[in-house]
């Protein structure tokens, strides 16, 4: 519990460096901050939980798969995961709610506050690239196949 505690700290160092308005839960030991998107979803609520070999990072998404969309949501977001060098979307089958994650090992030390930052930054950029196609998935019902391959070169400038 203690490294837990340790991570948590370096933590809250790092996001009051930001300025950021974030709620911290003592009991969970859990920290969340609500940041604005650059696609059509509305933003994101990103939770910083300390483990005690490590440091998750998730970014909940706004869509929620339905039953009906379930398996075009799930190819697209393993479309969307393949060659990604950090972190995944996740998608609970059972609630269709999707998630972005990363998780920092931290074995030695606490992360440094650039090491928290970039953990950060990436759910927030991965949902900003992929957002809309998410939607015109679920919403829209875009063929998964078609919507990744616009998230991947509309990001690229093509």
């Amino acid at each position: 519990m203690a490294k837990r505690l340790e991570i948590a700290e370096a933590v809250r160092k790092c996001l009051d460096g930001f300025g950021e308005d974030y709620r911290y839960d003592e009991e969970s030991v859990r920290f969340e901050a609500d940041i604005e998107l650059e696609c059509r979803l509305n933003g994101t609520r990103l939770f910083l939980v300390p483990q005690d070999d490590g440091l998750l990072i998730y970014a909940s998404v706004s869509v929620e798969a339905q039953p009906e969309t379930m398996t075009a949501a799930c190819e697209y977001v393993t479309r969307a995961n393949h060659g990604l060098p950090c972190g995944n979307f996740e998608l609970d089958m059972e609630s269709g709610l999707i998630d972005y994650k990363v998780y920092i090992q931290c074995i030695d030390a606490p992360p440094s506050e650039s090491v928290i930052t970039a953990g950060m930054t990436v759910p927030v950029a991965v949902i900003n690239r992929y957002g809309d196609g998410l939607i015109d998935v679920i919403e829209s019902g875009k063929p998964p196949k078609e919507a990744a391959t616009e998230a991947e070169n509309r990001n690229r400038g093509e």
